[in-house]
C-alpha cells in the first residue's frame, strides 16, 4: 500500500478513535485521563517524526545550489519553509524548526548526488520509534552540533549525544530539562570555553516593569539559558578527546536519576 494512501486511512481511523475517547472522556477515572493522554502523546512524536523528516527533505530538495530547479523556487516559494507552511497550514516558527532539526538529522549532500552518513543516528532512531519528542531531539541536536563546530571529536559528540538521550529516556526528562541538560554538557565539553559567550548573554540581559491601567504590574525579562533554567554551568576549558570522553561519563554520573 502507498504511504500517503494508508496515513489517510490511518488519519481517519484515528477521527474514530478521538471521537470514542472524548465521549467518555468526563467518566474516566484520573489515572485513565493521564493514561489516555501519554498515548495520544505517543502517537504524535511519531507524527512529528513524519513531519520532521518530510520538511528535510524539502530542504535537500530545494537546497540553494539548485537554483530555480529547486523545489521550493519551482514551486514560486522564496524559500522552502514558505512552502512547508502554505502545503501544511503551520506557522513559519514551526516550519522553521522542522526543517532545521529534519536537515541536521540528514547526511550531507555529496558529489554524485548521494548523501553522506547519517549525523546524529542515536536520535534518528529513537525519534523514528516515537520514543524521544521532537523538541528534545531538536535540543540535543542543536548542542551536540555547537560541540562539533567547536572542536570536540566525533566521538565526544556522538558520546553526548547518546549521553543526553539515555538520560531524556531513562529520566523521563520533559523537552525543557533536556534544554537544560544539552546547555549544561555543552559548557562543561566546550573547547573553547563558556566565557566568551556568556559575557555576551550577560549583555543582553533585561528586565521591564510597568503599571498597566488595571494596577497590574506586567514586565519582560530576558535571561542567560542558565539563570532561566536555574543551572549551575561549570566552565573547563577541555580539549582533550580522551579528557573530554571521561568528562561526560563524569557528566552522566553525578546527573544519574
Amino acid at each position: 500500500m502507498e504511504p500517503d494512501v494508508s496515513l489517510k486511512e490511518i488519519a481517519r481511523d484515528l477521527q474514530g478513535v478521538l471521537g470514542a475517547a472524548r465521549s467518555r472522556l468526563a467518566g474516566l477515572s484520573d489515572e485513565a485521563v493521564l493514561e489516555l493522554m501519554a498515548d495520544f502523546e505517543a502517537v504524535a512524536r511519531l507524527v512529528s517524526a513524519g513531519q520532521v523528516h518530510t520538511a528535510g527533505e524539502v530542504a535537500v530538495r530545494s537546497r540553494t545550489e539548485l537554483g530555480d530547479e529547486g523545489l521550493s523556487r519551482s514551486q514560486n516559494f522564496t524559500s522552502p519553509v514558505a512552502l512547508i507552511a502554505k502545503v501544511t497550514g503551520a506557522s513559519a516558527r514551526a516550519c522553521k524548526a522542522r526543517l532545521e532539526l529534519g536537515r541536521r538529522l540528514r547526511g550531507a549532500v555529496l558529489l554524485g548526488g548521494g548523501e553522506g552518513p547519517v549525523p546524529f543516528s542515536v536520535v534518528a532512531r529513537v525519534l523514528d520509534e516515537g520514543v524521544l519528542g521532537v523538541e528534545a531531539a531538536a535540543a540535543i541536536v542543536k548542542q551536540c552540533s555547537v560541540l562539533a563546530d567547536r572542536g570536540c571529536s566525533p566521538d565526544v559528540v556522538a558520546l553526548a549525544e547518546e549521553t543526553l538521550v539515555d538520560q531524556t529516556l531513562s529520566c523521563r526528562l520533559t523537552a525543557d530539562e533536556t534544554f537544560r541538560a544539552a546547555i549544561h554538557l555543552r559548557e562543561v565539553l566546550d573547547p573553547d570555553g563558556a566565557e566568551p559567550r556568556d559575557e555576551v548573554l550577560q549583555m543582553q540581559r533585561s528586565l521591564t516593569i510597568a503599571q498597566s491601567s488595571d494596577g497590574m504590574y506586567r514586565g519582560k525579562f530576558a535571561l542567560t539559558p542558565e539563570q532561566g533554567g536555574g543551572v549551575d554551568v561549570e566552565h573547563p576549558g577541555v580539549a582533550e578527546p580522551a579528557r573530554d570522553r571521561a568528562t561526560v561519563r563524569r557528566w552522566r554520573r553525578v546527573r544519574d536519576c
